[in-house]
């Protein structure tokens, strides 16, 4: 079986991820992470092989890339067998306080503020959110959609529900949360000073935007709402 964890940047998607892995750490279950460089890439039929090829194996074999900016990502994952996709959505104001401290702190791309920050990118983040969210939104019930907000607010059930997605049972939520702490993360992955394991508080838009400036990325926010016909906050 394939588990395609996807969505768009800086939403969660790796969060949504680590509850698979942890929960397949506490169990004992082996599992193998696929190459992500044909996905990266887009070329699609070497993807299409690659999908086909994993769909005929027992076990979890699992991959993580933001596929969905275009029509055709999708169409490869869906035509694949013996697949799981997994994306999470997270506020669009969230998902730009995070890229813009991934951008400085990670990648070490100088922005004098949060507003120098919006002026360079806010826009065409938005716009990718909207595609993603739209491309992502069809019936399938291969798909398991995840909130970040009510991830990290309400734990055990929304992890409970991607487990029961991959078909992951009898885990213990509690030690599933306690592996997942942003500490351990950071010890495990020496990452003491958070540059990529931030901790991703929900709502720290109000802090880190100035509020005579959000008016602009709300308005903005709800221009592409409306022409992409979709809700991304």
């Amino acid at each position: 079986m394939i588990h395609f964890f996807s969505g768009a940047p800086k939403n969660g998607s790796h969060f949504q991820l680590y509850v698979f892995l942890k929960a397949l750490e506490q169990q004992n279950i082996e599992h193998n992470c696929i190459d992500v460089k044909p996905f990266s890439c887009r070329s699609y039929s070497i993807c299409s092989k690659v999908l086909n090829d994993f769909g005929k194996e027992d076990g979890f074999f699992w991959i993580k890339s933001h596929f969905g900016p275009n029509t055709k990502d999708i169409e490869t994952l869906v035509c694949a067998n013996n697949i799981r996709m997994y994306v999470i959505w997270r506020d669009i104001r969230d998902v730009l306080v995070s890229s813009y401290f991934f951008q400085l702190r990670f990648r070490g791309i100088g922005h004098k503020d949060f507003v120098d920050y919006y002026r360079k990118n806010g826009v065409k983040k938005i716009v990718k959110q909207c595609v993603f969210k739209k491309n992502w939104t069809f019936n399938d019930d291969r798909v398991c959609h995840s909130d970040y907000n009510a991830l990290v607010n309400n734990f055990e059930p929304n992890a409970n529900n991607i487990l029961k997605h991959a078909g992951i049972q009898n885990v213990d939520l509690a030690d599933l949360k306690d592996r997942m702490s942003i500490d351990r993360c950071r010890i495990e992955h020496e990452d003491p000073e958070g540059k990529f394991f931030r901790k991703g508080i929900v709502g720290d838009y109000k802090n880190v935007i100035p509020a005579d400036f959000l008016s602009k990325v709300e308005s903005d926010i709800k221009k592409y709402e409306a022409k992409y016909g979709i809700k991304i906050r």
